[in-house]
């Protein structure tokens, strides 16, 4: 799917942003919990510096947020905080002139298998 960071694009990224350590998010043991981690603050922190690197679009980068932190969620087990976390990508949602609300309905069904 075009319209999302795939998992290539986001290591890539990752490791372009090169980012320093921050207290702000969580780090976690295991790897997929520690990748989707960086994924999301990438995403957070550096979203100015992705649409320069990429020259994607801005409802490529919100879509993407609110697409990673569901798989945070899903491999967290869905817990409250997360939930909560997901639910203001979803919000964020609302910068878009224009949200393609069919595409957000396929990534939830993505995330729910």
């Amino acid at each position: 799917m075009d319209r999302i960071f795939t998992r290539e694009e986001m290591d890539c990224l990752v490791r372009t942003l090169d980012m320093p350590p921050s207290t702000r998010y969580v780090t976690f043991s295991e790897a997929e919990m520690k990748r989707l981690s960086a994924y999301c603050r990438a995403l957070d922190e550096y979203e100015q510096e992705i649409l320069a690197l990429t020259g994607a679009s801005l409802d490529k980068v919100l879509l993407s947020k609110y697409y990673w932190r569901g798989r945070l969620e899903a491999q967290a087990g869905h817990p409250a905080d997360f939930a909560q976390y997901t639910f203001k990508a979803l919000e964020e949602l609302e910068r878009l002139e224009d949200v393609d609300w069919a595409l957000v309905e396929r990534l939830d069904s993505m995330l729910a298998h």
